[in-house]
């Protein structure tokens, strides 16, 4: 279930590579298609949140991928990083649908970077290992600036002009 999460997501972003950027259809197809994938990330983390089994402190849905030998990636949900999987999940449609209207410019770009954002958010509060907890935190941010810097800027000068 860890592993959707973190998939659906990057999935989402992979759809949207495919459609074009030409034409009004075809953003508020980028637009459904990004809300989409976001309500479905909100639906398998509140089905963890039905699942997840309050009554124990050790970390439950335990995923540890080692297919690789250079490559060793342990996840798991404990009942702290529960409610944050379960706040991003929920705040991200919200931040989309807040966003319909105002992003006209780049919207592929915005909404590929948002989910792509919200996939790192989730592997910081999922991962069990400090060293790749720190790898996805630092990825978080610079996607994070990039977003305000573009966006915030164009909307402030949207207001001022």
């Amino acid at each position: 279930m860890i592993q959707l999460l973190l998939i659906v997501p990057i999935i989402g972003s992979l759809l949207l590579l495919l459609i074009q950027e030409n034409t009004i259809e075809n953003k508020a197809k980028i637009k459904y298609v990004a809300l989409f994938t976001s309500l479905i990330n909100l639906i398998i983390s509140i089905l963890l949140w039905i699942q997840f089994d309050s009554s124990t402190s050790e970390y439950q849905f335990v995923y540890e991928f080692t297919k690789l030998s250079f490559c060793h990636f342990n996840l798991g949900i404990d009942g702290i990083s529960l409610y944050y999987v379960l706040l991003t999940t929920f705040i991200t449609p919200i931040a989309l649908v807040s966003n319909y209207n105002n992003i006209n410019k780049n919207v592929k770009f915005f909404f590929i970077s948002f989910l792509l954002l919200e996939t790192l958010q989730i592997a910081v509060f999922v991962v069990l290992d400090l060293f790749l907890f720190y790898i996805f935190f630092e990825s978080v941010l610079p996607l994070f600036f990039i977003l305000i810097i573009v966006y915030i800027h164009w909307q402030v000068l949207y207001l001022c002009c």
